[in-house]
């Protein structure tokens, strides 16, 4: 198939399970990248928001809309995080150096099957973050 034959969107929703143990987790997403096999890494996303990701259980957050992506079948998103907070419904808030985030703050959501980037048209992905497997109290 073509490879990198035109343009095509990303529309990136985050989303995250529920916790029995907090009402709110909060990280600062610094960047998103697609990467791929055979074609350059792509940031999709570049800075500082901040997403408390409990907000997301039951609904689709469009987080960004990311135009000019190279066509071509891209294998990994990585997102790279900063400043994790759980804050508990009993207690104080745990942050800081008591928050051990796995390989220094970068996620990856790997896909066998990859994300096919289609010239001219938009592809949807929904991220579930899964804080409590990413992100060690």
């Amino acid at each position: 198939e073509p490879q990198g034959v035109g343009n095509g969107s990303l529309a990136l929703f985050i989303t995250d399970g529920p916790t029995e143990d907090f009402k709110q987790v909060n990280i600062t997403i610094n960047k998103i990248s697609l990467i791929s096999d055979n074609l350059p890494p792509v940031d999709i996303y570049s800075g500082e928001r901040r997403v408390d990701l409990l907000s997301l259980q039951d609904e689709q957050d469009l987080f960004m809309i990311h135009e000019g992506v190279l066509g071509g079948v891209y294998h990994k998103i990585r997102l790279e995080i900063s400043n994790p907070e759980f804050v508990p419904f009993e207690g104080e808030a745990i942050s800081g150096d008591q928050i051990h985030l796995v390989a220094n703050g970068k996620l990856d959501l790997v896909s066998k099957n990859g994300f096919h980037v289609i010239p001219e048209e938009t592809l949807s992905i929904q991220l579930d973050i899964d804080a409590e497997k990413s992100i060690h109290i």
